[in-house]
């Protein structure tokens, strides 16, 4: 049998086993990509652990679930109105190119549509079923994140200590959601994340700045790549994080134990930093990267523990 023959065969064939079940299958697969279900699932548990350490002896198990799914839900509309913001420079870079709407898998009217309905969802959810105050710092969030950290990463590299600031937030969130007020442990947990984000995403930026650069991001290292500006911030925010887990052992909430394993890890943290400093390259920047992403839930679980123990 001829190709010309196999061809219209082969079509008819897939047309055949495309399903209505099938076709909703897929789509729903590109929602949950334009969610970023990996972020996502880091925000769930840092807002976990921030609800934990804010519950004393009566843990409320609704309260918590309603706080996941306000918070989830904002965390969606966030990452889907990014992309929607950034769908363009996405398809220029090959990290990115991929995401549901540089393939034209979902449209931008199908995104904007669940970004916007998702935020309005949560905001109301957490509004209602949570408290106030988590709800506004919910929203403030996604402000941030979608409305001042996106475009800002076509104008400067500062952006990225603006960015910062929305991915500190998840912990207080929870912590919120479990108090209904804003106090000095939920501000050690946010400063303690927000610390742990520069050397964590300068190590990304410098694995990635070539993409960045060709999709007209200024991301750092933007044109310091040949100094050691972005090294020094590594190594500076590394030291910092010393401060920041001894900070939160003193608040009261936690115990002594994250304050010295807390240490100790940031000097492993500080280490990895130097070395990336005096020599970066894609290699040592992989390396803080990979130890960042174990410092954190080892840390995050380090204070929930600590907290069961010291209530």
């Amino acid at each position: 049998m001829s190709t010309s023959n196999q061809l219209p065969q082969a079509q008819a064939l897939a047309v055949t086993h495309t399903t209505p079940y099938s076709q909703a299958k897929s789509r729903l697969g590109e929602y949950v990509t334009l969610s970023k279900p990996k972020i996502a699932v880091m925000v769930m548990v840092t807002v976990g652990v921030g609800f934990t350490i804010g519950t004393l002896n009566n843990f409320d198990g609704w309260l918590f679930l309603h706080a996941l799914c306000g918070i989830g839900l904002t965390a969606l509309a966030s990452s889907a109105l990014n992309q929607l913001m950034e769908h363009d420079t996405d398809g220029l870079m090959l990290r990115t190119q991929w995401r549901p709407l540089p393939t034209r898998k979902l449209t931008l009217t199908e995104a904007a549509v669940f970004g916007f309905f998702a935020g309005i969802t949560g905001g109301l959810w957490l509004y209602y079923y949570v408290n106030p105050l988590t709800a506004y710092l919910a929203i403030l969030t996604l402000i941030l994140y979608v409305g001042v950290y996106t475009p800002l990463k076509r104008i400067t590299p500062w952006c990225t200590a603006i960015g910062a600031i929305p991915g500190a937030m998840p912990p207080l969130l929870g912590y919120c959601g479990a108090t209904g007020q804003l106090d000095m442990m939920g501000l050690a947990l946010f400063l303690w994340l927000f610390i742990w984000q520069f050397p964590h995403f300068l190590a990304i930026a410098w694995m990635y700045q070539e993409q960045y650069t060709s999709a007209g991001l200024k991301m750092l290292p933007a044109n310091a790549a040949h100094t050691n500006t972005v090294g020094n911030i590594a190594v500076i925010f590394a030291w910092l994080m010393i401060p920041a887990s001894i900070f939160i052992s003193f608040v009261g909430e936690v115990g002594f134990e994250c304050g010295v394993i807390g240490t100790l890890l940031s000097l492993i943290y500080v280490w990895y930093s130097y070395l990336f400093r005096k020599s970066p390259t894609r290699t040592s920047a992989r390396k803080v990267l990979l130890y960042s992403v174990m410092f954190l839930p080892i840390m995050l679980f380090l204070m929930m523990f600590s907290h069961w123990r010291v209530s």
